[in-house]
């Protein structure tokens, strides 16, 4: 951090009383053969043509023909600055810092990086000018007005080196520059991703998952590779020399080191997690060591499920070796700081014995429903400001809706905190104002009331989020639905003459809309939110998923089939639903080859089905991400239906398997325990999610002719005291 005491003694002298306005005959001026620089020249250009009637020029710096009146624009190549004193700054800047220095005949500004450069511009143009980049296909534009600014000196540098909200609206890249975001996982950095006008983002390249490094399953164990192994560890740092020399990446960038993405360790890395955590963290260090055209890269180390807590004595890890932290298991409803989500925060806090570099892989959606309402606002503004105070917490990683655009509040959420991963001091609630004020014209107060209204009515039910929260949580009641509905409408009744404005105000009726398609039982009440949410696909045909690995087309054919409320079933009477039972309608359970159905024997006249003749594991429900941590039984509604001409011989026959993957629980139900077209209820046995590794519960068909279809109702689960 720059000292501000030494800054302001060197720029006191030159800070003049006379204002710097900008005309049409100001000349913009950029490094030059500097792609960066000149697209950020472009851009203010073009943003500043509408507010001051006509397009200023822009050049290569040639200081033979600088004019009187100029704005000057530099990253890397400081040369063109005459002023000692901002090169003097610049070397003092944080990565992706910026100088905005505004005297009597010049507007500057400068950074570093190329990339500061333009975050600067942008920067300039929102706090300056009046532009708001609050979404990738919406910018507010300031009306036209006389551009005179008072001499300032203005100092920009990020809380965080590492900047991503991994939500489908930010792979827009030129949209992640404006906000200022650096940082591009997975897919983003693929070529169709990337746009080199606006520079180079922070690649982290994850495509070295442990089974397909070393597919040899020999090397295999209880769903991981043996990391101890030291043939295992040579195979791996080869092939990751391969792909590196694919990829070529860049020194900024990091390979990402994973282990599989399931809760389980291999007994031969250590009898306890944190034993095997250690093996982990040996093979990714062997890897970085021994990969060819490793030296000098930077690697990312999963901490992630069992790996999350750190070795209880390790030695520091290798200074080009950072650790990417998981809050998966977090309940998100409240900051990482509360007492439920303390073990998590007091993880993140130990790997600090280890290294000084730590990206949080942090979560901002519901993953079982992306349009479903996710009151974590305020609690993960107060998880940012948290992480800035942590000294080893370098870079945030925020998940969100990746699959889908126009998720619950997908443009807010990128808005709102990109600038607070910037400056985690921002006041949260005046920022989800702003974004309201200019997003959704005078529906605002209503869309700021809601939000409140939504995140008050959570609070009082105690409500906690998980990575998957069903649509049936208290919070999302029908009589909260009605209540949350008439704070909307107050909104929509202002702004039924303005197109723009209106079409925002429908992208958060789409929210509620798609609960109560799911939920509730008056067909009045799903007459209105069926036309409504299938006009907000209709108007936005780029939406593909409803929820992870869920598509859109499966959703319009549920939303179209009458529903009843299900009943409790009777191994849950007198237990109280959430926290001594729960229940997994068909739409909340992850399909995989399987269908949904109508079903009037159903408990809510729905069920998912399969044919009896595949063998997929189509009806899947992740244990981590659904159940608390407790000793759950767990059980199944099915029912089966056979094909013309089986005997009683057939009977012996398997009607369906099952099992907890990848603990050693699985089993079958066989067609004579079942009465064919009616259900009963199937156990698939008991597991206690503190002590074992399950990942998830599957049911598949039976893979014979003699079961024509397989229907799945729910899946409950009755916690064991």
């Amino acid at each position: 951090m720059i000292h501000l005491v030494t800054l302001f003694f060197l720029f006191s002298c030159t800070l003049y009383a006379q204002t710097f306005t900008i005309t049409p005959q100001t000349t913009i001026y950029f490094d030059k053969e500097n792609r960066v620089t000149k697209t950020a020249a472009q851009e203010l250009a073009t943003y500043l043509a509408p507010v001051i009637g006509e397009m200023p020029q822009y050049s290569a710096v040639q200081p033979s023909s600088i004019s009187q009146r100029k704005i000057i624009l530099a990253g890397s190549d400081t040369t063109v600055l005459k002023d000692k004193k901002l090169s003097f700054a610049l070397h003092r800047l944080k990565e992706d810092g910026f100088i905005l220095y505004i005297t009597p005949d010049t507007l500057y500004i400068v950074s570093n990086n190329d990339r500061g450069v333009l975050y600067g511009t942008y920067y300039f143009l929102e706090k300056y000018v009046g532009y708001r980049f609050l979404s990738p296909d919406f910018t507010y534009t300031p009306p036209p007005h006389k551009l005179t600014l008072q001499p300032v000196l203005d100092i920009q540098e990020p809380a965080f080196a590492y900047r991503e909200i991994f939500t489908t609206e930010s792979d827009d890249w030129k949209y992640a520059v404006q906000n200022r975001l650096n940082g591009r996982l997975g897919h983003r950095t693929l070529s169709k991703y990337q746009n080199p006008r606006f520079g180079r983002g922070i690649n982290i390249f994850n495509m070295f998952t442990p089974f397909a490094l070393v597919p040899d399953e020999k090397y295999h164990c209880n769903g991981q590779l043996i990391y101890s192994d030291h043939e295992v560890q040579q195979i791996a740092a080869k092939k990751t020399g391969e792909k590196m020399a694919e990829l070529v990446p860049a020194k900024e960038d990091y390979l990402y080191i994973q282990h599989e993405d399931r809760n389980s360790f291999c007994p031969k890395d250590g009898k306890t997690a944190q034993e095997a955590t250690v093996a982990f963290l040996r093979y990714g260090i062997y890897i970085a060591r021994h990969a060819e055209a490793a030296p000098g890269h930077r690697f990312l180390l999963e901490a992630y499920q069992w790996t999350r807590k750190p070795p209880e004595t390790f030695t520091p890890l290798p200074k080009n070796i950072s650790v990417m932290f998981s809050t998966i298991e977090a309940d998100f409803a409240k900051p990482l700081k509360a007492p439920e989500n303390a073990p998590i925060r007091n993880d993140l806090k130990a790997w600090r014995r280890y290294t000084d570099s730590v990206i949080v892989w942090h979560y901002n959606t519901n993953f079982s429903g992306y349009f479903q309402p996710h009151p974590n606002l305020y609690a993960l503004a107060e998880d940012i400001k948290d992480f800035a105070k942590l000294p080893h917490v370098k870079g945030l990683f925020l998940q969100g809706c990746y699959e889908t655009p126009k998720s619950e509040f997908a443009a807010l959420r990128v808005w709102v905190f990109a600038k607070l991963l910037w400056n985690p001091q921002l006041n949260v609630d005046k920022l989800i104002r702003e974004f309201c004020r200019y997003y959704y014209g005078e529906a605002a107060d209503a869309v700021y009331a809601y939000i409140h209204e939504l995140h008050r009515t959570a609070k009082q039910l105690h409500q906690k989020l998980l990575l998957k929260t069903p649509p049936t949580a208290p919070y999302l009641s029908d009589a909260a639905l009605d209540k949350y509905y008439q704070i909307l409408d107050k909104g929509y009744a202002k702004v039924q003459k303005a197109p723009l404005f209106k079409a925002h105000l429908e992208e958060v009726y789409a929210s509620l809309d798609y609960v109560r398609l799911l939920n509730c039982t008056d067909e009045k009440k799903r007459a209105v939110s069926r036309k409504r949410f299938l006009h907000f696909l209709q108007t936005h045909p780029k939406i593909e998923n409803y929820a992870e690995g869920a598509q859109i087309d499966s959703l319009k054919q549920i939303i179209h089939m009458k529903r009843q409320k299900p009943k409790a079933p009777k191994e849950t009477r007198g237990l109280q639903e959430g926290s001594e039972w729960r229940d997994f309608q068909e739409y909340t359970l992850k399909l995989c080859c399987a269908r949904i159905e109508q079903d009037p024997k159903a408990s809510d006249k729905i069920a998912a089905t399969m044919r009896g003749n595949q063998g997929e594991w189509g009806f899947q429900l992740d244990v981590n991400t659904n159940l608390p941590k407790g000793k759950w039984t767990i059980y199944a509604r099915a029912k089966i239906t056979l094909n013309p001409g089986h005997t009683l011989l057939d009977k012996s026959k398997v009607a369906l398997f099952f099992g907890i993957y990848p603990t050693l629980i699985k089993g079958a139900w066989f067609i004579a325990q079942f009465t064919p077209g009616e259900y009963r209820t199937v156990k698939l046995g008991t597991i206690d999610t503190r002590k074992t590794d399950a990942g998830y519960i599957w049911i598949s068909p039976p893979e014979n002719d003699i079961v024509q279809k397989l229907w799945i109702d729910r899946i409950f689960a009755v916690k064991q005291n």
